[in-house]
């Protein structure tokens, strides 16, 4: 696909004189192969996948409130900019009264975090406490880890019953073996 939209940009000058008049029918056959590229790309199937597969590895964040750290920088400002600054935003913030200071609320894709493999019995979790509003993640472990063992995190729900644990990670494409599950999986 990257391929035919850059053959477009690369077409030489000498190339397009010999070409004439067959060069706009040329690149119109190739624009149009790499719009059909594209919409194979965005079709509704493709972007639902790559939605699910961000939704099954986001977690959650909290950042603060951007409307109150920009009243907070707009207090840093000398006083004639700051007065001209509170004479604009005035309406704003009688409009918003005390919900100016409300964190935003928003899930992220963390990288780190989204390596992470799973284990119905895992030794770290993800962990947000309300007073987190930076925007990070923070996985912390549930007891010791030792040096050359692997830090899982659960994906799902690890107490539900086996079969319904296995049929929520269908959706990541596997089939846990960890040892709760080699434990319950029936014979």
């Amino acid at each position: 696909m990257r391929s035919s939209m850059l053959s477009v940009h690369h077409v030489s000058f000498s190339a397009v004189t010999r070409l004439g008049s067959n060069f706009h029918t040329m690149s119109n056959y190739r624009y149009h192969s790499s719009y059909l590229n594209f919409a194979l790309v965005f079709s509704l199937e493709v972007y639902g996948h790559i939605i699910g597969m961000f939704e099954l590895n986001n977690l959650d964040l909290v950042v603060a409130s951007p409307v109150e750290d920009y009243f907070i920088h707009i207090d840093d400002l000398p006083d004639d900019k700051k007065e001209e600054a509170e004479k604009a935003t005035a309406p704003l913030l009688d409009a918003l009264d005390d919900d100016y200071a409300v964190p935003c609320d928003g899930t992220a894709f963390f990288p780190l975090q989204s390596c992470m493999n799973h284990s119905c019995c895992p030794n770290a979790k993800a962990f947000k406490r309300d007073e987190d509003n930076d925007g990070h993640a923070v996985i912390i472990a549930l007891g010791p880890i030792s040096k050359d063992e692997e830090i899982t995190i659960s994906y799902i729900d690890e107490e539900l019953p086996y079969e319904e644990r296995q049929a929520e990670l269908a959706d990541y494409g596997f089939t846990c073996t960890c040892s709760k599950c080699q434990e319950e999986k029936p014979n």
